[in-house]
């Protein structure tokens, strides 16, 4: 069939195409790494094409991909005629990756990573539906476990779900997928109880070692009804989460967030009464309230947000936690090795560079000795499942290692006083690593642990 791809790219691919009779244009068919992602009319005018004499000009297709390919491997573009099914000149194309040297990327995934996601609860008479999504590996056998003292299990269903933004993992012969994990679990009547937990288990056997269930790490902590957490109203939850977020995922989402920061925080700091709390971007209490509530009911929490719409909220409402505005620059009210935890969700993921490189530094002015902080950030994963990136994101990224350049307008942005301080951020794994071990010990890079979306970046102070 007449035609040819003359640029295929990261970002877009362009060519022309006439049908087989040179009457007219064609219909072409783009695929990336064998898969069908758009089908394109090629009717757009090109004078060069014009002057050969081909179909008038009017033959011509660009299309932009809706994510840049080739993020960290190389992948194959490939256009086709969809009434011939032809492959169009000169062949299947290797679009070079934007951001790795081919298969020298390594994103530390391998038989043994798992991270899982609350996606929907709800509940109605003491009964939870739960949706969980799981990343993990396809040869796992999941399976819903519970304490019989406190849920009783209903039903379950475990389906593998496709690679999504993980088909990286395929190429790199990590068989990674994300399974789809649906329960029902009727609660205990237990005077009481706020929260119970439920396991996923991996029943996956190896035959050359002693069977033994593998626990998904951290579980899921369901939330028994939310009226123990002094709920927000929407307007309020609405600058921190998602659009269209209900009461129980606000609540679900909170809860599980302070189980992972308790679990993780139990692995690195010594055992002890009255730890000082500090959360950085509190929000409106939504990890803050559960974590004091029932996982560190001993500790003192103090929460820190630039946001003074959130923080009346909570000076109002929370008698438990302390809330305090702060400013968008250091320094904190706190004393210098004060703080035994702090942790800050979504808060990196919207500072430049230069800003966070500032708070680093006061962060660790306020930790204790062998204090840990735990961070989340825009990393890898992000990248591979986000939408819509510039072609400028990728240049910083491929040029520093992290990019600041994006805008934040949805969500608490453009309700700062300080405009164009709140930015979308994204760094690779290699940028946080260098840039933050000169003021902490990385102990621990845990990637999707947030939402299977953010990485969790856990430091000690030294």
């Amino acid at each position: 069939m007449p035609g040819h791809v003359d640029r295929a790219d990261s970002f877009r691919v362009a060519g022309w195409a006439i049908t087989a009779e040179r009457r007219g244009s064609e219909v072409v068919e783009i695929f990336v790494d064998g898969a069908s992602v758009a089908t394109v009319l090629a009717s757009r005018f090109r004078i060069a094409l014009r002057d050969r004499g081909i179909a008038e000009g009017l033959c011509a297709f660009n299309h932009v991909f809706d994510n840049p390919i080739a993020t960290f491997l190389p992948t194959t573009v490939e256009v086709k005629s969809s009434s011939t099914g032809k492959t169009l000149g000169p062949g299947p194309i290797i679009v070079p990756p934007l951001l790795a040297n081919g298969t020298d990327y390594n994103i530390n995934l391998d038989s043994t990573f798992y991270t899982a996601s609350v996606r929907s609860i709800s509940v109605s008479e003491l009964v939870s539906k739960v949706s969980v999504l799981v990343l993990g590996p396809r040869s796992a056998k999941l399976n819903v476990a519970v304490n019989p003292r406190e849920l009783e299990l209903l039903e379950q269903s475990v389906l593998p779900g496709n690679t999504g933004p993980w088909r990286i993992n395929e190429s790199l012969g990590k068989p990674v997928v994300c399974w789809n994990v649906s329960f029902q679990v009727r609660h205990r009547k237990n005077p009481g109880a706020q929260f119970a937990i439920a396991s996923i288990e991996d029943r996956a056997q190896d035959s050359s070692s002693t069977p033994t269930p593998q626990t998904i790490p951290l579980g899921v902590c369901i939330p028994c009804g939310t009226t123990w957490l002094e709920l927000p109203s929407a307007e309020h939850w609405s600058r921190i989460a998602s659009p269209g977020m209900t009461a129980e995922m606000f609540a679900a989402g909170g809860v599980n967030s302070a189980y992972k920061i308790t679990a993780i925080a139990k692995k690195y700091l010594p055992a002890k009464r009255g730890i000082t709390v500090v959360d950085w971007g509190v929000g409106c209490g939504r990890v803050a309230v559960p974590l004091k509530r029932i996982f560190l009911p001993n500790a003192t929490v103090i929460g820190y947000d630039v946001d003074e719409f959130n923080i009346e909220w909570c000076k109002n409402q929370l008698s438990d936690v302390r809330a305090e505005t702060c400013d968008y620059f250091p320094p904190l009210e706190l004393a210098a090795q004060s703080v035994d935890l702090m942790y800050g969700i979504s808060v990196m993921t919207h500072l430049t560079q230069a800003a966070q490189e500032i708070w680093l530094r006061e962060i660790k002015r306020i930790m204790k000795p062998n204090g840990v902080c735990i961070l989340s950030v825009h990393g890898d994963y992000s990248l591979l499942g986000n939408r819509g990136f510039s072609p400028i994101v990728f240049q910083q990224l491929k040029a520093f290692g992290i990019s600041d350049i994006s805008y934040n307008w949805d969500g608490l942005g453009p309700k700062l006083s300080l405009k164009g301080y709140y930015r979308g951020t994204f760094q690779l794994r290699q940028q946080v690593e260098e840039a933050w071990s000169k003021h902490f010990q990385i102990v621990e890079y845990l990637p999707a642990a947030n939402e299977l979306n953010q990485d969790f970046v856990v430091l000690k102070r030294i």
